[in-house]
């Protein structure tokens, strides 16, 4: 909840979760519960907090921890925790604590998700990268208009097509060509903030002001979850 802290769902119904003060009034951008039953939580303003058997601990300078606004976590098929933040880039969490990757120092970084291959796709305001496990990194510039930088989540689909959506359009990355979606195709709502791919392979997009589409099978058609 904006500015409000961590609730949970028990026994049919919402009560608030504060394991730390400062948790109470913050900014939450991504909860990710590992592999060894850790809770971790990021936060806009606060950094990192990691909540395991009872204790919470925020993440300092001691830690090699250094971000405040911290957007997007993942944990890999090798239980690494991966964390994106405004302007540091992407960190990795091993044994040994925080990883910077070099490769993406000073982006700021929209979306962090896991490809069929295990490989991390992450997303800045201007390109999408593939961090291979064992491989150079891979990066696609995103097209964007005067409008300024815009990506905001990225989606890669069970036929292997790169979803990302951006405050101007939709993009789906298949191969080497990439198609918009936008208002002047018929899509009701330009500015798009999330994607979600259900069991069935229709993609769901979450978008600023026209509630929650579907796009149907084929590319150029979506309409509302409500029709």
């Amino acid at each position: 909840v904006e500015g409000r802290g961590v609730s949970r769902w028990i026994d049919g119904k919402i009560e608030p979760w504060s394991p730390s003060p400062k948790l109470d009034h913050a900014l939450v951008t991504s909860i990710l519960e590992d592999t060894n039953e850790s809770v971790w939580i990021a936060t806009r303003g606060h950094g990192l907090m990691v909540f395991h058997e009872g204790r919470a601990r925020w993440l300092t300078e001691t830690d090699g921890w250094e971000h405040a606004d911290v957007t997007r976590l993942i944990e890999d098929r090798r239980t690494h925790v991966w964390a994106g933040t405004l302007g540091g880039g992407v960190c990795r969490f091993s044994g040994q604590g925080p990883v910077k990757c070099a490769e993406f120092a000073g982006l700021n970084i929209t979306d962090l998700e896991i490809d069929r291959a295990g490989n991390i796709l992450a997303l800045s305001e201007t390109s999408l990268s593939r961090v291979p496990l064992d491989r150079k990194i891979e990066q696609w510039p995103i097209d964007i208009d005067d409008e300024g930088p815009s990506a905001t989540a990225v989606l890669e689909d069970r036929d292997g097509c790169r979803w990302v959506a951006t405050r101007t359009g939709l993009d789906r990355i298949h191969g080497e060509e990439t198609d918009r979606l936008t208002h002047s195709d018929g899509f009701p709502e330009n500015a798009v903030l999330e994607l979600l791919e259900d069991r069935e392979g229709r993609i769901w997009i979450g978008t600023d002001g026209a509630g929650l589409l579907r796009l149907s099978a084929d590319p150029a058609s979506s309409r509302s979850a409500e029709e």
